[in-house]
Parts: C-alpha cells; sequence; structure tokens
C-alpha cells in the first residue's frame, strides 16, 4: 500500500498530502484495510509488464524495475519505520522516464495539428509548474522547524513524533513551559513510531522536572521510564544519575553511571558525571583522572574545568585550582560558584588586584542580593554544585577589601 502511495505522491503532489510523518493505517490482513489487496496486485502488474516490456522498450522496462528495486532497500519485510517520503527520492529518478516518453509522443503525433500540439504543451507545462509550486511551498516549511512540525501536528494530529519534535523546536528557542506542554501531549497520546522516540519524549519531560520543577523524585521516575522504553539512550541513563546526585545519594548514582560507562565508556557527559561523583565522595586523585578523560573527549565540556579546580584546591593545591577556576570563568564569567571559588583562592594567595576584580564582578552579578542571602541560595543547590562557598569566609575576605556599604 505505500509503495503504490509513493506512486501517486509522485503523480499527485498536492501540498496537503505531503508531511514528514505520516499517521498510516497498518494492514492486518488482504483484506483490512481493503486497499491491501488491490496495491499488491497492481505492483504484480507492474513487475509483470516490466518483464514483458524487457525486449520491446528495454528503457520502460528499466524504469519501473529501478522503481521497485530502489524501495525494496528500506520498503520491505525489513523491520524499519513504516514510511518516509524521502525514500521516493532515488527510486523517482526513473519514474518520469516514462511520462517523458509520453509527452514527447504526444506533441510529435500531433505535430500537423498546431493548435492541438501548443494545447498539450501548454497543459504539460502547467502541470510541471504546479510541481514546482508544491516544491517551493514545501522549502518554505522546511526552513523553520516550528513551521515544519506545526504543519506536521495539522496532518497527522493523533501522532506523538511531530509533538515531541516541536517541543525540541521550541526548547531551542528557550520556549521551555511550551516544549513541556507539548511533550506531555505527545505523552498523552502514547502514539510513537519507535520506542527511541518514545524514550525521547520521556527523557525530554524528566529534564523539565529535573532542571526547571527540580522535582528529582519526579525527574527519576522519567528517565528510568525512558530507560524502560529505550535502553539503548545513554543519555537518560547520566540523568538519572545526576537526579540522585542531587537527592544525595551519591552511591546509588555512583553504580548507575559505572554501569552506563561500561556500555558507553567514551561518552564525555558520563565521565564528566563520575567526575562529579567522585570529588563529591572526596575521592580527589580518580575524580581529577575523570575530569581530564571527559575533557580529553570533548574539549568543550568546561564544567569539568570546575570539577578540576575543586579537586586540586580540595588537596591544597592552590596553583593549580586557580589555573583550572579561571580557565573554567573564561567561558563562564557570570557563574557565581567560580567567581566564588576564586575569591577564596586569590586571597589565599593575597593577590589582591585579581581579588578586587573578581569581587567586583561577582557584586555586580549578585546586585541588591546580600552576600549571605546569596551563598544560602547557592548552598540550596549545592549536590549540584562542584564548591560549596562558605558564607562566613566570603564575607571575611570581602570585608578586608570592600568598603564596609559593599558588604551587605
Amino acid at each position: 500500500r505505500i509503495v503504490v502511495w509513493y506512486i501517486t505522491l509522485l503523480a499527485y503532489p498536492l501540498g496537503s498530502r505531503l508531511t514528514l510523518i505520516h499517521d498510516i493505517e497498518w494492514s492486518t490482513s488482504l483484506f483490512a484495510p481493503w486497499t491491501t489487496l488491490p496495491a499488491i496486485v497492481l505492483i504484480a502488474c507492474l513487475l509483470v509488464l516490466a518483464g514483458y516490456l524487457a525486449r520491446r522498450s528495454p528503457f520502460i522496462s528499466f524504469a519501473i524495475f529501478f522503481y521497485f528495486l530502489n524501495h525494496a532497500v528500506e520498503s520491505s519485510f525489513v523491520p524499519l519505520e513504516m514510511i518516509y517520503e524521502h525514500r521516493n527520492y532515488i527510486p523517482s529518478m526513473f519514474f518520469f522516464v516514462p511520462v517523458a516518453i509520453i509527452i514527447v509522443t504526444v506533441l510529435d503525433y500531433f505535430s500537423y495539428k498546431k493548435m492541438v500540439q501548443l494545447t498539450a504543451a501548454v497543459v504539460f507545462s502547467f502541470l510541471m509548474f504546479a510541481q514546482g509550486q508544491v516544491v517551493y511551498e514545501r522549502n518554505i516549511l522546511f526552513s523553520n522547524p516550528i513551521l515544519l512540525w506545526t504543519d506536521n501536528i495539522a496532518k497527522s494530529p493523533t501522532l506523538s513524533r511531530p509533538y515531541t519534535n516541536l517541543g525540541g523546536a521550541y526548547r531551542e528557542l528557550g520556549f521551555i513551559g511550551k516544549a513541556h506542554e507539548l511533550a506531555l501531549m505527545a505523552e498523552s497520546l502514547d502514539r510513537q513510531t519507535n520506542l527511541r522516540n518514545r524514550g525521547a519524549d520521556l527523557y525530554n519531560i524528566g529534564v523539565y522536572y529535573l532542571n526547571i520543577e527540580r522535582d528529582y523524585d519526579r525527574a527519576l521516575s522519567y528517565f528510568e521510564s525512558a530507560i524502560e522504553a529505550y535502553p539503548g539512550y545513554w543519555s537518560s541513563y547520566g540523568r538519572a544519575a545526576e537526579c540522585l546526585i542531587r537527592k544525595g545519594n551519591l552511591l546509588e548514582a555512583r553504580n548507575r553511571i559505572i554501569a552506563a560507562i561500561s556500555r558507553w565508556p567514551d561518552k564525555a557527559p558520563l565521565r564528566h558525571t563520575l567526575s562529579f561523583i567522585l570529588l563529591k565522595m572526596e575521592d580527589y586523585d580518580l575524580a581529577i583522572q575523570e575530569a581530564r578523560y571527559a575533557l580529553s573527549l570533548d574539549p568543550e565540556l568546561h564544567s569539568a574545568l570546575g570539577i578540576l579546580g575543586e579537586a586540586f584546591r580540595s588537596i591544597g593545591d592552590v596553583r593549580m585550582a586557580t589555573i583550572y577556576w579561571e580557565g573554567y570563568l573564561e567561558n563562564n564569567s557570570d557563574f557565581l560558584e567560580g567567581n566564588l571559588a576564586l575569591i577564596e583562592l586569590y586571597a589565599r594567595q593575597n593577590r589582591k588586584s585579581d581579588l578586587s576584580r573578581t569581587i567586583g564582578r561577582t557584586i555586580m552579578l549578585k546586585g541588591s542580593t546580600s552576600w549571605a542571602e546569596l551563598i544560602d541560595r547557592l548552598d540550596e543547590n549545592r549536590h549540584a554544585m562542584a564548591h560549596s562557598p562558605s558564607a562566613e569566609v566570603i564575607i571575611s575576605i570581602v570585608k578586608r577589601y570592600v568598603d564596609d556599604d559593599l558588604i551587605y
């Protein structure tokens, strides 16, 4: 049925029939739906025709066989996703050869009747222009993911995946609430085209509860559901461990992340998470080893520099700690955690100029919030931070270097 439907798309490509993710009814027998048997018969007839024309019209015979042989790669008994329009691209290369032959034959046949020939030429030109217009309209949709997936939802409103993908597009633009609403819609429909998509949808909902709502129990339940739905999605394991970290369950988090690393040893975020757990468990040498390995896998993983900075600070290597925290702030200058860590480190080394600059930057970042209130707020999220600043220590340092009216 789908291979025949691909043919109709080429012959009758209305924009209303074109979309990326289609909602297609499965065939459960030769007669359900009723189009199943006629589709099989039509394909059989076309293949017989191609065999019959092999000697008489080899080009047309080749065009027919080319179409079906190329579709056999992805549209057969192999259990891939059922339908994608892009599978029609290569098979369609010779689909229009018979059409072109018919057009040339008709124009040649009526060469002695100029009006009929001209009329035929105008009709054929209009049809080609109409197809070009459809291509133009589709290109506009593909230029923007919001347009593309909104259109897809309008054409396949009962499928989950378009809602998931539209939510992802909104998430990229910073509309977190809208993205979460669409993810919940996808979950409620529960009609994903494959298990990976179902796992990704559950994962996205979990990320919302982890980072926005900070409901770690609920987030963990979604990540575990994502793992159950699609065990091959490694990010779900890392996020589940992150939930356990924020709940203070470091031992279970370590066990889970080590199990994930055994399957995906070269995933930098997993190594990074393990290094953070080891830091919190005060296994500083291993934390340094894992953080450095994570950076070797992904040099853009700047938060690993903070883990290295804190690990070296904890073992008393102030110089190395300062180097890594400075590297961290090169890419995250507005992160309070790094600025507070450097305030302590610069004070210990009596680097007055650097200390004054860092305190000034932190004052700008904290605004009207007092130092004590600022550190109290950070302390609420201490399980997720490499460095846990001491209000007493920070205020004592600031008192020595800043006017009293800027302290509180």
